[in-house]
């Protein structure tokens, strides 16, 4: 199956819980990623793998990550948005934070860093 199926669906399972889980929601200039669940330490290399294999395969002008639906957030995450970012810059694509979870906005904030990303609070601006 390829990685540019709307359908396609990738995550990490502990016990009965999905830990993380993206989704590829759109394709094409405008690609958007959407991120559940815990990004930490032992989830961050599933989102950089997956974004990297996005970004390799036909990388788009516009590259979103839905937040919305993080439920934790750590250091370990800034680490892997700081890789994509810099993938994305890699390949002339532009990194677009949508909708930061309250968590992920907190962490952000606490550490100085929401300067450092695109952050789109509502989707329609997209």
């Amino acid at each position: 199956m390829s990685i540019r199926r709307s359908s396609f669906v990738l995550g990490v399972r502990c016990r009965s819980q999905d830990l993380l889980t993206l989704r590829l929601l759109e394709s094409g200039p405008v690609t958007v990623i959407k991120v559940v669940g815990d990004l930490d330490m032992n989830t961050t290399r599933l989102l950089t793998e997956f974004t990297n294999s996005v970004l390799n395969t036909d990388p788009p002008t516009v590259l979103v990550l839905d937040l919305a639906a993080l439920r934790f957030f750590c250091a370990a995450g800034i680490r892997a948005l700081l890789e994509v970012r810099d993938a994305a810059a890699g390949g002339s694509t532009r990194l677009i934070l949508r909708s930061p979870s309250p968590i992920t906005w907190r962490i952000l904030a606490v550490t100085g860093m929401l300067d450092t990303f695109e952050i789109e609070t509502d989707p329609a601006k997209a």
